[in-house]
């Protein structure tokens, strides 16, 4: 009996590192995130890919402007971190067409 309780309170205590490790994660990602909302758009290798993708189809020279920004790929899945960038791209082309021409 007692051996099972020192599996469950170990199975727990796994369970619960898990997700402090989970929720930590999550803040560090949504920090980042909020750290380069407001600096992005005056990047230049933003204001750069913003240029080029104006011009269909995305060529591949173009793609690499986003290279100094792909670890910020997380932020996109927050919704309102991505409506933000596809507002700023405003036409030039869309967060999801920029993925299909420089992720594929």
């Amino acid at each position: 009996m007692a051996n099972r309780r020192t599996i469950a309170a170990g199975v727990l205590a796994a369970l619960l590192v898990l997700a402090l490790a989970t929720q930590t994660a999550q803040a560090a990602k949504m920090a980042k995130c909020e750290a380069v909302r407001t600096t992005v758009p005056s990047n230049p290798s933003a204001k750069a890919f913003k240029a080029c993708a104006a011009k269909k189809p995305i060529t591949v020279d173009c793609c690499r402007n986003l290279l100094p920004l792909a670890d910020l790929q997380d932020c996109l899945a927050e919704p309102g971190y991505r409506a933000e960038v596809d507002a700023w791209l405003g036409g030039a082309t869309t967060i999801a067409e920029a993925q299909k021409a420089c992720l594929s």
